[in-house]
């Protein structure tokens, strides 16, 4: 699913339905669930669950714990994104947290610091040891 047409620069129909918006010069603070999708181009601070997309605009800034089926990031986000299917970070973005995904995509000039964790967390059977204790990048299956 395509969230932004990269040669027109237009949004596509499915965050032109975005069920929320958090406009441009808004600003809220708090926890949000959302049935759907959401667009933020102002300031987000708290939690955000959406079941559908989140997407942070170029001039949209999120400080908080997001849970979502995907996220398309052009603006800046501070905090940790957990996102069922994906995570796309665009050119220009930043991403100053965790990632949580399946699927993780990072274009040309993203800065990104923080962590990526992907495929389903229960599917997870590994144990990454500290470097002092095996040696840089050394994996071990847990039994």
């Amino acid at each position: 699913m395509a969230i932004f047409r990269k040669e027109e620069g237009t949004v596509s129909a499915a965050v032109a339905g975005a069920n929320s918006i958090l406009g441009e010069g808004s600003s809220f603070k708090g926890n949000i669930r959302i049935e759907g999708s959401m667009r933020v181009d102002g300031e987000f601070e708290g939690n955000i669950t959406v079941t559908e997309s989140l997407i942070v605009g170029k001039s949209g800034t999120v400080k908080a714990e997001v849970e979502a089926g995907e996220a398309v990031v052009a603006g800046r986000v501070v905090g940790r994104i957990r996102a069922g299917e994906r995570v796309e970070l665009q050119t220009g973005s930043r991403m100053e947290g965790d990632v949580h995904t399946q699927s993780f995509m990072i274009e040309d000039g993203v800065f990104f610091r923080g962590s990526c964790h992907m495929g389903k967390e229960e599917d997870s059977d590994e144990e990454i040891l500290a470097p002092d204790q095996a040696g840089l990048g050394i994996v071990r299956r847990s039994s």
